[in-house]
């Protein structure tokens, strides 16, 4: 994403009654970021409960607020979150009245720098008694930091704030009798009566996929509550509270029954559940006093619809449950102090079998088990010494061998076993192994955990590249990471990771084997493509099946042959008769893609280039077949193209460079404005396999005899942001809303939902002195698009809440979650392509300036930095 910052300065200069006010020219500083990469790791988004937090209770001393006197309660939250809600004890001794709050940073001693906005609470409490006040724009704060509640109401409301002089809380009540311009604590030392409310993320302890991949589902560490995750939205929602006392432990979905199922415990036993999107259903407890289901595996055969394992009073513990039939729990002849903590099923072997782990509870160490049906007596126990608690494993689905790790002392092991064999060492880790996921198809499993001091961390396992795994996190980027699932249903893979932290998304590297169509030996053949960037030189780092950027030169390579009988055909016969290919274009996400019209609708999503055998060497051709000429040569360019004879045998490799144009970014935007043809600025992004790609030889004696082969791209996603204007004016101290000018000017360019924030800091009095705070400062959209929805300063001046705190020129957090961000190219948005028009023909985003400068303010020159930001969630 791009920032264009700009400089406001004021200067002001008294004399005597009246003061001018005069911006000096900016500075513009650039800066710029790409927003996706292989192996992406993204925040996702997740589940929140609001949670009381500080708390300090009533007294009968009061406190009267008026707008020049101001009360003030400093307070160390114990938890990291938003602050939504506070509950303050308020007398109003008749009639009702406002309140006034901001939080503020008492670092530095009371009034210090605001950091929320500040809001208006109507209070009507007639009489002594608790009030909540929901806050419309909550403010992030961080356990074990400092804040102050600051207080104020309007002039003549008569609203008493009650506080404790036994200072219970600590003892940091304050009062100004200036307005907030001063503090001093209130004495004897004393609280306010208050509770806060903070939403923090949930822990969230393990997740499953419904198989149509629209939704997952994950359970609450240590509760019976389930919350849905939606993939459209990357949204949490509250699905089912069974609020029973109970304790869910693990969740799977079974694909052949359409349920999840659940297990844990409840009532000192046993418990497990299935669930189709309706009521939860209890399937009954096996019956065992004291025992703890602590994971489940779905059973493929269909003799039965799961299995679950964990730990009964000294011994493992293990239970079918068959749909129609109950519980059967297995029969192994059990030994030892053992707890089963997960358990996966292989249906390799003639009878299917199944691997369970977990740990000897008098030694610590790892325990494997592997058995077959429920009534078997002889599983085979394998002991993995030294290593600390197995807590996960998995099967690769479609070969005979699966991973499991866990814990030791000081961190955790990797292992990788077969069928009938035990666990060999993979890997040996400081980090604690808590979940393992594998793709069905077999590319790559996501193992998740955490490190010594609780970050999390997750793996990534690719057992086609000699069995690597690879660590995808940075220590620190996430809290204790617990659950994992990997989709199975459109590419790129991805996993939906859980823990303590919420949720994150993971976004992992996707690959097509590409096909060969061959129909006969004596016609041309291709056997090979690639890309990559030009800069990086002939067989630099491929960039199939990855997003690539625009202004950019790639080079496209096809390995190929033609011969008939065994003779070599390129030159031989003195004709230009074999013929090159290159077709690329955006595929609308379809099955297979089909070429776009070669139209001025299509012109940035699609491509082809052409490369003609000449009658010698060197006499080769190639050119553009689209686009080319009106009205532009920005989508595409062919820069050069080669032949090399230096392939293997009596193959050749062509090669063709191909400029992206900047209008690349537009994907399927049109050319002319027509408004029934927008961007497909959610799909066409972001996505590396959203660009078909086909290299295609043939003879031109026999178009019929066409060989091809396909692989696919996609393009990164965009924003940028000029700024043009810079805004002046004259005023004397005491003026209100003086209006400067000219207008702010912003030009937007877009291929994806975004928003456009603006704010500022204190303008701050060159060579020192008071400044004039951005509080006086207000803004204004004039774009005939905007909205009190989509925009938050449509209207006669909207004052900043504070310094360097953002307004949003487009989008609006106060909405909800469907306005935080507009669709592109809309809202007079200026596109990179095609061709920079404007589709909605609004011109650009202009703001107004109004400034009021207090009273008494010192003559100088006051220099601000305005910071206007594009970018998207």
């Amino acid at each position: 994403m791009t920032e264009m910052r700009k400089i406001l300065a004021l200067a002001v200069v008294i004399a005597m009654v009246c003061a001018s006010l005069v911006i000096v020219s900016p500075n513009n500083t650039v800066i710029a970021e790409d927003s996706a990469k292989p192996l992406a790791v993204l925040n996702e988004g997740y589940p929140t409960q609001v949670v009381e937090d500080q708390v300090q209770d009533q007294s009968g001393t009061v406190l009267g607020l008026s707008d020049s006197l101001w009360g003030a309660q400093e307070f160390t939250p114990g938890v990291d979150g938003e602050l939504t809600k506070i509950s303050l004890w308020l007398t109003l001794p008749g009639g009702t009245g406002n309140v006034y709050w901001e939080i503020q940073d008492p670092s530095g001693g009371l009034p210090g720098p605001v950091i929320s906005s500040t809001d208006s609470m109507d209070v009507n409490v007639a009489n002594d008694g608790w009030g909540d006040y929901t806050f419309s724009v909550p403010a992030t704060l961080s356990a074990g930091n400092q804040y102050a509640l600051v207080l104020r109401c309007d002039p003549g409301a008569g609203i008493y704030w009650v506080y404790n002089e036994a200072a219970a809380y600590g003892g940091f009540a304050q009062k100004s009798t200036n307005s907030g311009a001063s503090f001093n604590p209130i004495t004897p030392a004393s609280d306010f009566t208050f509770k806060t409310y903070m939403a923090v993320p949930m822990s969230m302890s393990k997740v499953a996929w419904h198989s149509d991949g629209s939704y997952a589902l994950g359970i609450m560490s240590g509760t019976d509550h389930i919350y849905r995750y939606t993939r459209d939205t990357a949204s949490w929602a509250s699905e089912f509270d069974l609020a029973g006392g109970n304790v869910f432990r693990d969740i799977e979905y079974s694909e052949a029954e359409g349920n999840f199922y659940i297990v844990g415990d409840g009532a000192g036993q046993p418990m497990a559940w299935s669930y189709a999107g309706g009521p939860l259903n209890n399937l009954g407890a096996p019956a065992v006093a004291g025992a703890t289901f602590f994971g489940l595996t779905i059973d493929g055969t269909g003799a039965s619809t799961f299995l679950a394992v964990g730990y009964a009073g000294g011994a493992p513990y293990a239970a079918w449950f068959q749909e129609g039939g109950g519980w059967t729990p297995v029969a192994t002849g059990w030994a030892g102090d053992h707890a089963l903590y997960d358990v996966v099923w292989n249906t390799n072997p003639t009878v299917p079998f199944y691997y369970a782990v977990g740990e000897d509870a008098g030694t610590g160490d790892g325990i494997m088990y592997s058995f077959d049906t429920p009534g078997d007596t002889s599983a085979t126990q394998y002991d993995v010494t030294g290593t600390g608690a197995l807590r996960a494993i998995d099967w690769r689905p479609l070969t005979a061998f699966g991973l499991m790790g866990g814990d030791n002392t000081g961190g955790g092991n990797v292992f990788i076993f077969s069928h009938g064999g035990g666990p060999e060492m993979l890997l040996d880790t400081t980090d604690i192994i808590e979940d393992i996921s594998f793709h069905p198809d077999d590319s790559l499993a996501m193992l998740v955990g955490y490190n010594g001091i609780n970050q999390g961390v997750i793996y990534h396992f690719t057992p086609d590249n000699n069995d690597a795994i690879t660590k995808m996190s940075t220590d620190g980027d996430y809290g204790k990471l617990y659950g994992v699932d990997v989709k199975a249903w459109t590419s790129p893979s991805s996993g939906l990771i859980v823990g303590a932290s919420g949720a994150i998304g993971s976004f992992l590297s996707a690959s097509d084997t590409g096909t060969t169509i061959t129909v006969n030996a004596a016609f041309p053949h291709s056997f090979d493509i690639d890309m990559w960037k030009m800069s990086d030189g002939i067989g630099g780092s491929s960039k199939l099946n990855t997003q690539v950027d625009v202004e950019e030169i790639y080079t496209f390579m096809a390995e190929v042959n033609y011969t008939i009988s065994g003779v070599d055909q390129f030159y031989a016969d003195a004709e230009d008769d074999v013929r090159v290919e290159l077709l690329a274009f955006y595929d609308e996400l379809a099955t297979p893609g089909v070429f776009p019209a070669a139209d001025d609708q299509h012109r940035t999503r699609a491509f082809g280039a052409v490369w003609l055998e000449g009658a010698a060497p060197g006499g080769d051709s190639a050119g553009m077949m689209y686009p080319v000429g009106s009205p532009g040569t920005d989508e595409f360019l062919l820069d050069s193209f080669w032949l090399d004879a230096s392939a293997p045998g009596d193959r050749y490799y062509i090669y063709m460079n191909v400029t992206f144009g900047p209008q690349t970014w537009a994907a399927s935007g049109p050319f002319g404005g027509a408004s029934t043809f927008l961007w497909d600025n959610v799909q066409s992004h972001n996505d590396a396999n959203t660009w078909d790609f086909e290299m295609r030889i043939y003879d031109n004696n026999f178009v019929g005899a066409t060989n091809s082969t396909f692989e696919e791209f996609g393009i990164f996603q965009y924003t940028n942001i000029t700024v043009a204007g810079n805004p002046s004016g004259n005023a004397p101290p005491g003026s209100v809303g003086v209006q400067l000018g000219p207008n702010s000017q912003i030009t937007c360019m877009a291929n994806r939902d975004y928003y456009v924030n603006v704010s500022v800091p204190d303008l701050a009095r060159v060579g020192g002195g008071s400044p004039i705070l951005a509080t006086n400062l207000a803004v204004n959209t004039t774009s005939a698009f905007a909205t009190d929805v989509n925009s938050e300063i449509l209207g006669a001046g909207v004052y900043f809440p504070g310094a360097n705190m953002t307004l949003s020129v487009w989008g609006n957090t106060s909405q909800g979650p469907a306005d935080w961000m507009v669709a592109a190219p809309l809202n007079s948005t200026t596109a990179h392509g095609p061709q920079g028009e404007d589709f909605q023909t609004l011109g650009p985003t202009e703001i107004e300036w109004w400034i009021d400068v207090p009273g008494g303010t010192a003559e100088g020159v006051y220099q601000a930095t305005i910071t206007f930001k594009i970018g998207y969630y």
